[in-house]
């Protein structure tokens, strides 16, 4: 399920370049804006790389992935909705930096599962991610073809809609304390830091 997850999110980060000569179609004056559109997505991957996934070693992870999956979704209605492609920049980027959440769902998954199944665990989620980049772009070719671009990104938001669902569903909510304590291979009396003090 959390690959899934992860799937749907990265999707919504090449939805624009299926679509792009769609977008042009509506904004004809805006070419030099329409064109910065896939760039103001990964330029937002980047940032939220750099500055939102550190966070997760601060912030409860289940609580920051729910956050960043409802910017990601209010995003997505923003492109939908957008009047001028310079807004539509705008909200590509907001996308793009909301999407770091799937970097979020990888460690997650990790500190949840067993030490002996923590290999496959992580590799099974970064298959969601990398079917999500290889997908992203078919299927918002395909949407697009019959619903135009502002329905591959409702689309989106419907999807991402569904994996909010899916993380209040399935994420259990731990304190940052409780998942070192479940990392810790000895007793709680032997564990240093928050460990010790969780027993």
């Amino acid at each position: 399920m959390l690959a899934i997850i992860c799937c749907i999110v990265v999707a919504n980060i090449y939805f624009n370049q299926s679509v792009l000569n769609l977008i042009a179609g509506s904004f004809p004056n805006e070419w030099g804006a329409v064109s910065l559109i896939p760039m103001g997505t990964q330029l937002g991957y980047a940032v939220g790389l750099f500055f939102l996934i550190p966070l997760g070693d601060y912030i409860e992870r289940q609580r920051l992935i729910l956050r960043q999956a409802q910017v990601l979704f209010l995003a997505l209605i923003g492109m939908m909705l957008s009047p001028t492609a310079t807004v539509l920049v705008f909200f590509s980027f907001l996308t793009g930096m909301a999407a770091t959440v799937a970097q979020q769902v990888v460690p997650l998954a990790a500190s949840l599962s067993r030490t002996s199944a923590r290999g496959k665990t992580v590799g099974t989620v970064m298959s969601g991610v990398l079917a999500g980049i290889l997908a992203g772009r078919a299927i918002g070719g395909l949407i697009g073809q019959y619903f135009g671009w502002r329905g591959v990104f409702l689309s989106g938001a419907m999807m991402t809609l569904l994996a909010i669902f899916f993380i209040l569903r399935i994420l259990p909510a731990q304190s940052l304390v409780q998942l070192l304590h479940k990392q810790c291979c000895l007793p709680p009396s032997a564990c240093c830091g928050p460990c010790s003090l969780s027993g």
